[in-house]
């Protein structure tokens, strides 16, 4: 047993070296990275997250002192999360799971399918900016809702209504409380998005920019849409794998969200992977519908 663990050890150390020397020899690359990263920042991830993530912690905290959550806790977090996108799905759940209402455990299996992409972003972004038409991103919208609600269906989970804390609630420490979080949340999600954009632009040089599929959606979607651009219905269905999947730069976002809930990463991955085919799947099934 302990010469395994220094075997995995010496395994960790090692790739920790090589990827020093990587980015040391591509220096160049890591600082133009960076910089792209930066400027997706500023002009697209907080203008689109940070509001969202500052609301969606007032919604929460309005809905648990007052104890005037309508729907399941399922169904709440799943609305919140698709509606706010990712990562605050996940905010949501362990919120939830703090609070008493679901168990850690049933968290843990519902929050892969309650962090979706927005509409914002994917009607907006996806669909106008980058595919260049309002209907395309609206089928991919309906794709990514389609393959998460469907899943999140199938699994049961129990909640104690019971348990609800009612909390005097103070609006001015709620607003300055959300704030707070939402700065914090957001600015370990640009330093995951800055890291993972500047092994991309090394990626990019070796040649294997179609990695970007599996690493960040942005740079997925943007190498799908110019690849493959002479294929409608091919670019519409990679573009809903990569807006469901959402790569796994926003995996560690969602991981860095959480503090109370433990979800084995593999369990997460193989989720939204799922996910992503599903996604895909039914995209390539309305352009064939609609004969796009």
């Amino acid at each position: 047993m302990n010469e395994v663990q220094t075997l995995s050890k010496h395994i960790r150390s090692t790739i920790i070296i090589i990827l020093t020397v990587v980015l040391i020899l591509n220096i160049e690359c890591v600082i133009s990275g960076i910089h792209n990263a930066l400027k997706l920042c500023a002009n697209s991830v907080i203008p689109s997250l940070f509001m969202f993530m500052v609301l969606s912690e007032i919604i929460l905290s309005i809905l648990l002192s007052e104890n005037a959550i309508f729907f399941s806790p399922k169904m709440t977090a799943y609305i919140i999360g698709s509606l706010c996108g990712f990562p605050t799905g996940a905010c949501i759940c362990e919120k939830l799971s703090h609070n008493g209402i679901i168990s850690e455990k049933d968290a843990s299996k519902i929050l892969p399918f309650c962090n979706n992409a927005s509409p914002a972003f994917v009607i907006g972004a996806v669909g106008i900016s980058i595919l260049g038409n309002e209907n395309l991103g609206w089928i991919i919208y309906i794709s990514q809702f389609l393959s998460s609600a469907i899943p999140l269906l199938f699994i049961n989970t129990s909640c104690s209504i019971k348990t609800f804390n009612h909390i005097a609630l103070s609006v001015k420490n709620v607003f300055f409380s959300s704030i707070e979080k939402a700065v914090y949340n957001i600015l370990k999600i640009c330093a995951i998005i800055c890291i993972f954009s500047a092994f991309l632009e090394i990626l990019k040089k070796m040649s294997l920019s179609y990695m970007a599929i599996l690493l960040e959606i942005s740079n997925g979607i943007s190498f799908c849409s110019q690849t493959f651009h002479n294929s409608t219905a091919l670019t519409i269905s990679l573009c809903s794998f990569c807006c469901s999947f959402s790569g796994i730069c926003v995996h560690l976002q969602i991981k860095s969200m959480l503090k109370r809930i433990d979800i084995r990463y593999t369990y997460l991955f193989v989720c939204k992977f799922l996910q992503g085919i599903l996604s895909f799947l039914f995209s390539w099934l309305f352009c064939f519908i609609l004969d796009i």
